[in-house]
């Protein structure tokens, strides 16, 4: 079951709708339809807090621009989308909730949680499991680390709980913003251009999950992706598009087969020209008469 962050319709924080939030909602929802159609999950909303959204926000949007694209996904949205009532669910505690919800733009967040948690203790206590589709935003639950052009995101928030009577303890809900971080759980919290496969895919650490197993940390003066051998992934420091990760490596088998401290694995999603994902992309400049094949 899916459940829908509202942010994802509000405007730009202090700023209103414009051509480029426009394309960033028609990118939220085709990501959320994506995961409808392919991964048959069901778009769950609160009846009452859906007709807000739609007086308040989806309604100007449509009017306001009048963006057949994004009228369509809308349409298509409200023909998929279960009402429910959760005003049976009783009482609940949440875990993580207040930082995403709560004094980031305005009193209703503290509203928006709220209904939040309630709809996903229901989904869970109906279906067994819930995840949220949130929208990736700086300081709300993302924190950008960089290095020249080398960048990455660490999440500030992929999961949250809620408990109620009836429910066996803290039950997780995967925060989520697009069909692989179903597929590959662990990509909620890593980067899902991570290479899940291939000789050199990366392995998350046995506890990703929890909040005290550290994501990133800083290795060769670059903000780094650990994996549970310890090596750091990191974007490469050029501009522009790249398709591979810079591996430091800590793994000594790693390091004793390449015969280097480094390698260039080919990302997630790279095109087919730029090899296979998980591979060695290319050997680094200055590391060539060091390498070694396999």
């Amino acid at each position: 079951m899916l459940l829908i962050d509202p942010y994802i319709f509000l405007p730009t924080k202090g700023l209103p709708y414009n051509a480029q939030r426009v394309e960033e909602v028609k990118a939220n929802l085709k990501n959320i339809l994506r995961i409808n159609r392919h991964l048959k999950y069901d778009l769950i909303v609160d009846q009452t807090h859906w007709q807000d959204i739609e007086k308040r926000y989806l309604r100007v949007l449509s009017t306001s621009f009048k963006d057949a694209e994004l009228n369509v996904a809308l349409i298509n949205l409200r023909n998929l989308i279960k009402k429910v009532d959760t005003t049976s669910v009783g009482a609940i505690r949440t875990w993580g909730v207040k930082p995403l919800y709560y004094g980031f733009i305005s009193d209703e967040d503290t509203l928006f949680g709220g209904l939040i948690a309630r709809a996903a203790a229901y989904c869970i206590t109906q279906y067994g499991q819930a995840n949220l589709f949130v929208e990736e935003t700086l300081g709300r639950n993302i924190q950008e680390h960089s290095t020249g052009h080398s960048r990455i995101k660490e999440r500030l928030r992929w999961r949250i709980y809620v408990s109620r009577a009836g429910l066996n303890g803290a039950m997780p809900v995967s925060c989520i913003y697009a069909p692989r971080n179903i597929e590959i759980p662990w990509t909620t919290r890593f980067d899902i251009l991570l290479p899940d496969t291939g000789e050199y895919s990366f392995v998350p650490p046995a506890n990703w999950h929890l909040r005290s197993t550290p994501a990133v940390v800083t290795k060769k003066s670059k903000p780094v992706f650990l994996d549970a051998s310890g090596n750091g992934w990191a974007t490469p420091n050029t501009p522009g598009q790249a398709y591979h990760w810079d591996v430091y490596l800590t793994d000594p088998k790693w390091a004793a087969a390449r015969g280097t401290d480094q390698i260039n694995v080919t990302r997630f999603g790279a095109p087919e020209s730029q090899g296979v994902p998980g591979t060695i992309h290319h050997v680094p400049t200055g590391k060539a008469s060091l390498a070694r094949g396999k």
